[in-house]
This record gives structure tokens, C-alpha cells and sequence, in this order.
């Protein structure tokens, strides 16, 4: 790992150490009760603890969040596809991408309890549902931006559909695939927890609504670090893939 590449780390690190130090230290001064705004050392104590209990949560909720991701991205991608390439069903499906896009689409998740009840599947189409619309217009809009010079030169050495979405549209939308993952995975977390909030008994949106109402803030407190690592975790993977693998795909 090169010195430029640390910067970053050390960034974020000294960041998370001054924001644990300001926070031991305002608790430490009695200012705040407790069970209001537990101490950082409280709150590993009570992950430490119970931890079994956690990583149960953990799991489910990452599961679901993994799942609904994959399902939103593939889809939003084969939907911006096949719209970019056909004028009618652009035409047709443009205005509800953006219709979609523009209002709170956590407002149907009270119609999905009602139709898939309380089951995991219900925190995946939720999870789906945040990170489909995103990829799917980011897709549309990277497919249909290509340079026109670039489509007119491929175009004049006679190359067909395929030849032109293999040689020069697809180069051109990677990097605008990996923005669009980068905006759909922390969405799809969301729509996973926000799922748990509405209804179920596991996961850790539920841990965090159900320690709410027992004044439990030291899990509250730990079901966020939890989250937070998984956003962390999920963006540092595809940052790693942005730097690694399509560096030596445009190097070639």
C-alpha cells in the first residue's frame, strides 16, 4: 500500500479516534444521563456481551441488504439497457424513472407489508426497491451520453450493434456502473433496515426500534457501529475493484 494511498486511512482514523476522545469526555462530565448517551466504552462493553446476539442481526440484516443489492443492480441495469436502446421504451419508461426518482419511495413499503407480510422477502424487495431506480437511470443516462464521435467513428467501419455496445459503449459506461453500485449499496442497506423498522422480529433495524422503547441506548448506539461498518465494508470493496481491476482493464 503506497503513502498516498494511507492518507486516506490515517484521515479517517485520526477522525474516528478525536470523535471517541470528545465523546468519553462529554459523557465523563455528567452532563447527560446515562442511559441517554452512553459511553463509548458502554457500548462495546454491551457488544462484546452480547454478541451473539448481534452477529444474529447482523447477519439477517445483512443477508437481506446483499440480496436486495444484487437483485436492484441487475436489474437496474437490464432495465437502463434495454431502454437506451430502444427509442420507443425510452420514451415510454423515462418519465416513471424520473417520476419514481423524485418522490419518497419508502412510502410503499407499508403496501409491501401488505402484500409480502413481514418475512425476509419483504426487507429485500425494499432493499431492491432503493437501489433499482438509482442504476437504472444512471445506466440509461451513461448509455445515451456515449460521445457521438466515438459512435460515428465505429459506426463508419461498419461494426454491428454488438460490436459497437462491446467496443465502445461498455468501455465507456464501466466507470459510471461502478458510481451507480457505489449509490445503490449503501441504499440497499436502508431499504433493509428501514424493512426491519416496519414490521418483523430480527435484524438490526429491529434491534435498534425495539432497544428504543426499553431506553436501551447502548444497543441502539451498537446496532449503528454495526451499520456503519457494513456501509464501510461494502463501499471499501468496490472502491478496491474501481482501483485494482478496472485500473488494469484501461491499462490494457
Amino acid at each position: 500500500m503506497t503513502r498516498d494511498s494511507m492518507k486516506p486511512v490515517l484521515r479517517y482514523c485520526v477522525s474516528i479516534v478525536l470523535l471517541l476522545a470528545v465523546w468519553s469526555a462529554f459523557v465523563a462530565l455528567g452532563r447527560v444521563p446515562r442511559y441517554l448517551l452512553p459511553s463509548p466504552v458502554q457500548v462495546l462493553n454491551t457488544l462484546f456481551v452480547e454478541r451473539s446476539y448481534f452477529m444474529s442481526s447482523l447477519a439477517y440484516t445483512l443477508r437481506n441488504c446483499l440480496a436486495g443489492a444484487a437483485a436492484g443492480i441487475v436489474c437496474g441495469i437490464l432495465v437502463g439497457g434495454v431502454v437506451a436502446y430502444s427509442s420507443f421504451l425510452r420514451w415510454l419508461a423515462e418519465p416513471y424513472l424520473i417520476m419514481f426518482q423524485s418522490f419518497p419511495r419508502e412510502s410503499l413499503f407499508p403496501l409491501l407489508i401488505v402484500w409480502l407480510g413481514f418475512g425476509a422477502i419483504t426487507k429485500v424487495v425494499s432493499a431492491a426497491l432503493l437501489s433499482f431506480f438509482p442504476v437504472a437511470v444512471i445506466t440509461l443516462n451513461g448509455l445515451c451520453d456515449v460521445r457521438s464521435d466515438y459512435l460515428e467513428l465505429i459506426n463508419s467501419w461498419g461494426a454491428t450493434r454488438q460490436q459497437e455496445f462491446l467496443h465502445c459503449r461498455l468501455p465507456a459506461i464501466i466507470p459510471t456502473l461502478v458510481s451507480a453500485v457505489k449509490v445503490a449499496l449503501p441504499l440497499s442497506l436502508i431499504g433493509a433496515v428501514l424493512g426491519e423498522f416496519m414490521g418483523g422480529n430480527t435484524g438490526l433495524g429491529y434491534v435498534i426500534i425495539s432497544s428504543g422503547s426499553a431506553f436501551r441506548t447502548d444497543r441502539i448506539f451498537g446496532a449503528i457501529l454495526l451499520l456503519s461498518a457494513i456501509g464501510l465494508a461494502m463501499l471499501s470493496v468496490v472502491q478496491l475493484f474501481q482501483r485494482g481491476i478496472l485500473r488494469n482493464f484501461y491499462q490494457e
